[in-house]
């Protein structure tokens, strides 16, 4: 019998699996992954090394294509716009990987090029130097944050009825069950703060 045409693994495939894993249980091991693909834990290692390494690849596999398809956007607040609100798209999907994410360090050539791509932009756009990391940390919480609130409800109904603006704000967002909207209106925001603080 000859070898298939595409091969059984690849670090690509691994990847949407352990994604595919992640969304339905909010995690993975290498030991489910395997099963999940039909495989030997050993055939998994000669592919990846960890599962470090397949985190970094689900986040590699996401976000290369959106700096390629972004780089050469010129409006500096266009681009950092553009990947805010991608990044949200992309975790707003699987919000259960953010823990994953989050617990490693990026060290990958191309994850770097994205962040600088980030940190370009927001210099770019007038904020100082010695302010453009603590401009980038409160970008990527917001992300973060608002993708992690689509996992549960922060607030109970019964709990808001002496809360008349609370409720009023909490149900506009509930007609959105992505929540874009309000993802959007809070990432306008921060924008508009970030270019009025610049000198």
């Amino acid at each position: 019998m000859g070898r298939p045409r595409t091969p059984l693994l690849s670090p690509e495939r691994i990847a949407h699996a352990a994604l595919e894993i992640v969304r339905e249980q909010g995690d993975f091991t290498v030991a489910a992954l395997a099963a999940h693909l039909g495989v030997r834990v050993s055939s998994l290692y000669n592919h990846v090394r960890s599962k470090s390494e397949i985190i970094q690849a689900i986040r590699r596999e996401r976000m290369i294509p959106v700096l390629e398809g972004l780089r050469d956007e010129p409006d500096p607040r266009r681009l950092l716009e553009l990947l805010i609100r991608d990044y949200y798209e992309f975790l707003s999907g699987v919000p259960q990987l953010i823990p994953l994410l989050i617990a490693e360090p990026i060290r990958q050539p191309e994850m770097i090029a994205y962040y600088d791509l980030i940190a370009r932009s927001i210099a770019r756009m007038g904020v100082p130097e010695e302010e453009v990391a603590a401009a980038l940390g409160l970008l990527e919480g917001y992300v973060l944050g608002a993708a992690m609130d689509l996992l549960s409800e922060p607030f109970d109904r019964q709990d808001m009825d002496e809360a008349p603006h609370l409720r009023a704000a909490m149900d506009h967002r509930d007609g959105d069950p992505r929540r874009l909207r309000a993802f959007e209106t809070g990432l306008a925001i921060a924008l508009r703060g970030l270019a009025a603080a610049t000198p």
